[in-house]
């Protein structure tokens, strides 16, 4: 079953009628996407954003979450998976495939990358070295 497709025709639907159950359009029922999907611009000012106001921190604001939210743009795409995330998909596929009966793609087919987003991480790094900077006293800064 492929990701594209089952979109299409509805992530329960195809996967109720994979295993011969009934599905929710058999049953006069309309699938749902209650998670809005956020553009690629949201993704990383949201990255960011977490990054300077990390959950629980005083300077975390609902609204500007929600704001961030709603940034227009492209679908996001990820540069690639971390090592790790690819160690545990490895550890993970044969038992996937096994118990449902599915074909995934290898692990070394998978991109791999040392972040979510090259371009995310540097402005990360910008970011952290313009906030050291500025924490330096005014005679140290460079």
């Amino acid at each position: 079953m492929k990701f594209e497709e089952a979109v299409k025709a509805g992530i329960c639907d195809s996967l109720l009628s994979r295993f011969g159950l009934p599905t929710l359009s058999s049953l006069g029922l309309a699938e749902r996407h209650a998670n809005a999907s956020v553009s690629a611009e949201a993704v990383r000012a949201l990255f960011l954003y977490n990054h300077l106001h990390p959950l629980g921190s005083p300077t975390r604001r609902k609204r500007d979450i929600d704001r961030l939210c709603k940034l227009p743009g492209e679908k996001y795409r990820t540069a690639g998976f971390w090592p790790k995330q690819i160690s545990d998909y490895a550890a993970k596929r044969a038992e996937i495939e096994d118990r449902l009966g599915l074909r995934l793609a290898p692990p070394e087919a998978l991109p791999v990358s040392e972040g979510p987003d090259p371009v995310l991480e540097e402005l990360l790094r910008m970011t952290n070295r313009r906030l050291w900077q500025l924490a330096q006293p005014e005679g140290e800064r460079r």
